[in-house]
């Protein structure tokens, strides 16, 4: 059974924080692109390209570009791939990760939609 509340983490570069505060909210890839805010990128592109093109075939749909990524866990792959140097692109290291934690049950008292996977989504 999941805890209660369920913590959910999301990670970005600290680059990117001045602009989440300002905005007071996170935006999905999709309209980050869109509005061109000149985030930091700290994901692999390889991955960013299929993201861009996978459905989400349950919820609101749409493709996985649509929603902001969250973990269960606050280690995640990505995180250790930060820490290896293994992405491309992308020269900060975990040391300029930070960590955004919130809950599901945050998420659904705000009345946001919410999609999970048991695994990576694509």
């Amino acid at each position: 059974m999941a805890p209660n509340p369920t913590p959910i983490f999301h990670i970005t570069s600290i680059e990117n924080l001045r602009k989440i505060l300002k905005a007071g909210e996170l935006w999905a890839k999709r309209a980050l692109d869109q509005e061109d805010t000149g985030y930091t990128n700290i994901a692999h592109q390889t991955i960013q390209d299929r993201r861009a093109h996978t459905p989400v075939p349950c919820g609101p749909g749409g493709v996985l570009h649509d929603y902001v990524p969250f973990y269960f866990g606050a280690r995640s792959p990505m995180l250790f791939t930060i820490s290896r140097g293994n992405v491309e692109r992308f020269a900060g290291g975990q040391q300029s990760i930070v960590h955004l934690v919130s809950t599901v049950q945050a998420v659904q008292v705000a009345g946001l939609g919410i999609v999970f996977t048991d695994g990576h989504g694509i």
